[in-house]
């Protein structure tokens, strides 16, 4: 009995290849796929370049026959697209969310979430599907799955990659808060950056260290605030921000600084890794100690490093190096959740 493999967007905007990736099994493309890549198609990123590449290849398959009726792989397999009908959903899920519909065998309209397993090779129930860390409701099913790696504590590294105001940020420091506050799993939480100038340098900064440093963590401190002043965050550690730093519970630092360190028991956060070398990520991820787990964040498409591209970032390099290792989870945000303004700005400008 031949593997089905249902292929979404974000697999093929990262690798427009993986179509011919599955030996001897049947691939599925939605046809609300195919719509999504369309759009994606006219950008001069490295988006637009997969989109344009992927629908090359479905029209070099046309000459075999009908894609909707299914056409042969060189590999023994499959490629077929399917089309969706659209049907009533329930309430609760958004109607104009191509993620919500799906179309079953007999016609109806389900949606379930769930996870491959790496080690029973088999699609598995979400462990952490109605958490709400801090009192943080997830919007949407990618910040579901993200949740669901970040909550799990046999995923020792998490990588978050997407547009800005998709929550990246925000859901790892939640899910740090919560595992260190409330599950006691880890001792605290480590957040750092990699402190790439655009303009002055942070040697040319007043003050200590620390100082100049909070110059740099603007964004971390913004979301920790909104989480502490969350109205659905747990009563019991009514704290400010600078009370969490200065008891030690939360550090912060540069990723400069981490080099010849070790790190166990601690939740640590590298945010705007997108401005890493391979070099450098390579170096942050060894400092990680015994007991500890580590989430990555950053968008690829918003690069102030001047010696790095989509390509080039170690983000991205680690992404590809560690598919398939069990204690790694991947995931690509794509819709903006910050604010309808932001959605806006982000598609008009």
């Amino acid at each position: 009995m031949p593997k089905t493999f249902l292929l979404d967007t974000n697999v093929l905007i990262h690798d427009p290849d993986s179509i011919f990736h599955f030996e001897g099994a049947k691939v599925i493309i939605p046809m609300t796929v195919v719509e999504e890549l369309d759009n994606f198609k006219k950008s001069n990123d490295s988006r637009g370049r997969n989109a344009r590449t992927v629908s090359r290849y479905l029209d070099e398959l046309r000459v075999h026959g009908k894609l909707s009726d299914g056409v042969p792989l060189e590999h023994g397999g499959q490629l077929r697209v399917e089309i969706l009908l659209r049907a009533e959903l329930p309430p609760q899920f958004r109607k104009n969310s191509k993620d919500n519909i799906l179309k079953s065998e007999d016609g109806k309209s389900q949606s379930a979430l769930a996870r491959y397993d790496a080690k029973s090779k088999m699609l598995v129930a979400l462990a952490h599907g109605n958490i709400k860390p801090w009192g943080l409701k997830p919007l949407n099913t990618e910040q579901k799955f993200a949740l669901e790696l970040l909550m799990s504590p046999e995923v020792e590294m998490v990588s978050l990659v997407g547009v800005p105001g998709s929550g990246k940020t925000l859901l790892a420091l939640a899910c740090a808060l919560e595992q260190i506050f409330e599950e006691k799993r880890y001792r605290r939480m480590l957040v750092a950056r990699p402190v790439i100038p655009v303009g002055r340098d942070i040697g040319y900064l007043p003050g200590s260290k620390e100082e100049k440093l909070t110059s740099w963590m603007g964004a971390i401190y913004d979301n920790l605030e909104f989480l502490l002043d969350h109205p659905e965050s747990p009563g019991d550690t009514d704290h400010s921000v600078d009370e969490l730093f200065e008891s030690g519970q939360i550090v912060v630092e540069a990723v400069a600084y981490l080099r010849g360190r070790s790190l166990p028991n601690q939740f640590i956060v590298i945010d705007d890794a997108q401005n890493l070398t391979p070099h450098e990520i390579k170096t942050v991820i060894s400092r990680v100690g015994q007991g500890s787990k580590i989430v990555l964040t950053g968008d690829p498409y918003q690069i102030d490093n001047p010696y790095l591209d989509a390509a080039s970032t170690g983000l991205s390099n680690l992404v590809d190096k560690f598919k398939g290792q069990s204690v790694y989870g991947h995931m690509t945000f794509s819709k903006i959740e910050r604010s309808t303004l932001a959605a806006l700005a982000s598609e008009l400008l």
